[in-house]
């Protein structure tokens, strides 16, 4: 994940985890909306440079609220096999940042390839540095 101000500085990220939680409410068996915090770890490194704790730029939190919207479609629902089990599941999701562990949500650093002093700012987790997401799964249910 790139923006355009992190390859102007030459940096990288790796979102290295992301994770929280749901409630929602099911409309049909289908499709349901939740209401979701979540908290992402953004790991930021120079470009071209392994990933290695003396290497990192900085590290940070960020919290997220926002929805998703989640289908679920069993596409082989009629089969009396082991394809009936197969289901895909859509999701569109907004999360945006709600607050992160840096000071005014940005870093400030001297970059060692620009030599200048520069600003790192907090990361969304979506696409392109955006707060949406849209994601397909592809699953099985085992049919207890």
């Amino acid at each position: 994940m790139i923006t355009a101000g992190m390859k102007a500085q030459h940096l990288v990220a790796h979102v290295h985890y992301s994770t929280g939680f749901g409630v929602g409410y099911r409309f049909t068996s289908w499709l349901n909306l939740r209401v979701e915090p979540k908290w992402h770890r953004f790991e930021i490194y120079y470009e071209g440079e392994s990933q290695t704790l003396s290497n990192r730029v900085v590290a940070y939190n960020t919290f997220t609220l926002g929805l998703g919207l989640y289908g679920k479609w069993h596409p082989f629902k009629t089969k009396n096999n082991f394809l009936r089990w197969i289901m895909i599941a859509p999701s569109v999701r907004w999360w945006p940042n709600v607050a992160s562990t840096l000071n005014d949500d940005g870093y400030t650093y001297f970059n060692k390839i620009t030599d200048q002093t520069e600003v790192h700012q907090a990361m969304n987790v979506g696409v392109g540095n955006t707060p949406w997401l849209v994601n397909i799964s592809i699953g099985y249910r085992f049919g207890w």
